[in-house]
């Protein structure tokens, strides 16, 4: 049995779990699930920490303090959404907006979503249209192997 490294979302331990029991494994360090089946919101330095080290695909959803609850209410919808369609294949985390992820990561909106894959930037949106289908984007932008 293959081992693959998970950083935590609630306390950014590594941890070592294989991909067979990956939805069941606790934190090493705080007992708590790995890899729940719904969208994490983690901090910017945790951020980095699971783009450094997750196994997986990261789809990452910055979003300001100014932007107005409606929309917020819509993006995170369709991230959950998006969130149940690739489970247990991709990890999906909300991150506040920071001075240093804007400077990082380019980001020049009020929300924008991120892909990473192999510890690589590997697509973005920044601007993102009304009837936007964040499911749509990520089918035609996510590995083949998925």
């Amino acid at each position: 049995m293959e081992h693959i490294q998970f950083v935590c979302p609630h306390c950014a331990v590594l941890n070592k779990t294989s991909q067979e029991l990956l939805t069941k494994s606790l934190c090493k360090a705080c007992d708590s699930v790995l890899f729940p089946p719904f969208p994490q919101t983690i901090s910017y330095p945790a951020l980095l920490r699971h783009i450094a080290k997750d196994y997986l695909p990261l789809i990452i959803f910055f979003y300001s303090s100014d932007l107005d609850k409606n929309s917020f209410s819509l993006l995170e919808q369709n991230f959950e959404i998006a969130t149940k369609h690739f489970y247990p294949k991709v990890r999906f985390l909300t991150v506040q907006t920071t001075p240093q992820a804007i400077s990082r990561f380019s980001l020049s909106s009020d929300h924008s979503f991120l892909i990473f894959q192999d510890t690589e930037l590997s697509h973005e949106i920044h601007s993102i249209p009304k009837n936007f289908s964040l499911l749509s984007w990520l089918e035609l932008r996510l590995h083949t192997s998925l």
